[in-house]
């Protein structure tokens, strides 16, 4: 009997890997600014997309498994749309897009393509299937976010003077230059006192911080990566600004408060994901395991968190597409309340909207700490 029992274990098991061995690989290009201006976010966050669908293609229940094609953008839109082509020649047909203006370029050639082009990029023209009909991503996007920071600016003041900040690149401007952000804020009747640029590079800020206190503005919204914005931070501590500042997504992250220290203390911000320490969410305790198996540092990046978050919203969509045996359009599309195991709030998408993320949180640096500011969610409109 036990002989009988080895054989029928031993046959289980030729089955169990010949079915393991025979899936195929669906090939998701990635398209991420390496090694140019915003290399600091990107870096963590492409660590995070690779950890993932490495996780992924170890565990046995999946009908596929993830081939990656990586290119370096360097923050190029000419080099973003020439890697697009030559993963578009090689029939990808979900591919990662980085840089606002690259998946601008790229979204005119993913419609005509039929390519999913899934962007870390959060113009919300992205998120617009009559516009954009074949992007998605998984944030809120910039002018949401934006637009959530003046309605919490107006619950705590509600005359406050606002200024902006950004860089004149495409995605720095894009939470605050359309129809949407202006509309909102005539109806919250703010008034926004000055719109500084300062470069995603820049090192020191004092001379446009100077004009932010000059403003006499009650708070400021940033939008910058983090280079720019521990120039801005540590800028606003040496003039002894009082200006609150709220950072939208790219420009809050733990690294920013390693790097200016005590500079940091009261900066809020609109991260999307939740921080490395929540440990009460199921998926940063499966991060945080991750890490330890694999003999990496203990502290998570909050961008790694971030493209973690993102690779499971597009094996999803990728997976529904094969379970109900339709195309990939539809198979994202049909993405709803689909939980990140608390990395983020819900994420949904429809044929009217690619934007993953309806509500959000805002969090505030407080004695080399991250946490929530209050425990109020804000939905987006």
């Amino acid at each position: 009997m036990s002989y009988i029992k080895a054989i029928v274990i031993l046959i289980c098991c030729l089955i169990s890997f010949n079915g393991f061995a025979q899936k195929k690989s669906f090939k998701i290009g990635v398209l991420i600014d390496y090694s140019g201006k915003t290399r600091d976010v990107a870096r963590p966050y492409l660590r995070g997309l690779k950890d993932y669908f490495t996780k992924f293609n170890n565990e046995h229940s999946h009908p596929f498994l993830v081939e990656l094609v990586i290119k370096d953008t360097k923050y190029n839109p000419l080099l973003a749309v020439k890697y697009y082509k030559e993963l578009r020649d090689k029939k990808v047909k979900v591919i990662h897009a980085w840089g606002t203006a690259s998946c601008l370029k790229i979204m005119n050639l993913a419609k005509k393509d039929k390519i999913i082009v899934f962007t870390a990029s959060y113009d919300e023209i992205l998120s617009s299937p009559k516009k954009s009909p074949y992007t998605f991503f998984m944030g809120a996007s910039y002018t949401d976010q934006a637009i959530m920071a003046l309605k919490y600016i107006k619950k705590e003041n509600p005359n406050a003077k606002v200024a902006l900040i950004y860089n004149s690149t495409s995605f720095g401007k894009s939470p605050f230059f359309n129809k949407r952000f202006n509309t909102a804020i005539k109806k919250l009747k703010l008034n926004v006192v000055i719109k500084q640029v300062i470069a995603l590079n820049s090192f020191d800020s004092i001379k446009e911080m100077k004009k932010i206190e000059a403003a006499k503005a009650d708070y400021a919204i940033i939008q910058e990566t983090t280079k720019a914005t521990v120039s801005i931070l540590s800028a606003a501590k040496k003039i002894g600004l009082k200006t609150k500042l709220i950072g939208l997504n790219w420009a809050f992250n733990e690294n920013i408060m390693r790097l200016v220290q005590d500079a940091s203390d009261g900066y809020m911000g609109i991260p999307l994901f939740a921080h490395g320490n929540e440990v009460q969410s199921k998926g940063i305790r499966e991060i945080r395991e991750h890490i330890i198996l694999n003999k990496r540092a203990s502290v998570i990046p909050s961008k790694f968190v971030a493209g973690w978050a993102t690779a499971m919203v597009i094996v999803k969509g990728v997976s529904l597409s094969i379970e109900k045996n339709t195309s990939l359009l539809n198979g994202f599309e049909s993405i709803n309340n689909f939980s990140t195991d608390g990395i983020s709030t819900p994420v949904s998408f429809s044929p009217k909207d690619h934007s993953g993320l309806k509500s959000i949180k805002i969090y505030v640096m407080k004695d080399m700490k991250i946490k929530t500011v209050n425990n109020e969610i804000y939905k987006v409109d």
